[in-house]
């Protein structure tokens, strides 16, 4: 889950954006992905999907996209430089809490509720820094 809410970006996406700004290289795994989420659509699903009849689970997620291209979107929808981005691979036996891909499949939750996942240059142009 990641954006804009209740005043505030996203505190990860703050943090990247603090270490580009001192101009400090960061590695970021490029074969580590996930499905993110804009906070506000998926708020917007969960209203739907309590509303509905629907009983069962729905896999709420965006597009699969590595943790690398995650982060260098989000600097490039802030008009933030990328060239201090690293990209480096997962260690070939992580921490368990480092899994490496636990992106989602989210053709229920479209079905279901016609949601189609904004991209993350949708959700964080307006908040450029």
């Amino acid at each position: 889950i990641y954006g804009y809410s209740l005043g505030n970006l996203d505190k990860r996406i703050q943090k990247t954006i603090e270490v580009i700004k001192n101009n400090i290289q960061t590695e970021v795994f490029e074969d580590m992905y996930k499905s993110p989420i804009d906070v506000n659509q998926l708020s917007e699903l969960i209203i739907k999907e309590v509303l509905s009849d629907y009983t069962g689970i729905i896999h709420a997620g965006g597009k699969r996209i590595s943790i690398y291209d995650f982060k260098k979107q989000a600097l490039e929808a802030l008009g933030l430089p990328t060239n201090n981005l690293i990209k480096t691979q997962m260690p070939l036996n992580p921490p368990v809490e480092m899994l490496r891909d636990t992106s989602l499949d989210n053709s229920l939750m479209k079905k279901l509720t016609g949601i189609k996942p904004n991209t993350i240059k949708e959700v964080l142009q307006k908040y450029k820094t």
